[in-house]
């Protein structure tokens, strides 16, 4: 004897919660969405000397101007390396400053200062750019 509920074969009702089940599966599935976040950096730098020139005994001032792409501020600060390390440490010092940059462009001036006493050198000078947390 075969088993029926209400004249429907207990075969085709099991295939049929099995359909059903796999559907409601399948819908999850299909609900779910993966999409690409990227972070990218805000800040960059357009624009800078192409080269430095001074004499021993001088300080010059330069601009390096820093684009804020996002709608924050941000602190900015640069470190300075020359190619030689000995003649940074005995003749030069670099400015310190902490820059607030808003959104938008940024012409932020820095400064070399050369010993009167340096002899004449051809240096690279490398510049840093750390930027903190937004600032109010």
């Amino acid at each position: 004897m075969k088993k029926t509920v209400k004249g429907v074969p207990a075969w085709f009702i099991t295939l049929s919660l099995i359909a059903i089940a796999s559907a409601v599966g399948f819908s999850y599935m299909f609900a779910r969405l993966t999409i690409p976040v990227t972070v990218k950096e805000p800040l960059e730098i357009v624009d800078y000397p192409e080269t430095l020139e001074l004499f021993a005994g001088e300080t010059l001032p330069f601009n390096i101007t820093v684009s804020n792409h996002a709608n924050v501020n941000y602190t900015v600060w640069f470190e300075f390396a020359l190619s030689d390390v000995e003649y940074q440490t005995n003749y030069t010092s670099f400015s310190l400053n902490t820059y607030h940059i808003v959104p938008g462009e940024n012409i932020l001036t820095a400064s070399i200062e050369v010993a009167c006493w340096a002899p004449p050198a051809e240096l690279e000078l490398e510049i840093s750019a750390f930027r903190t947390a937004p600032v109010a």
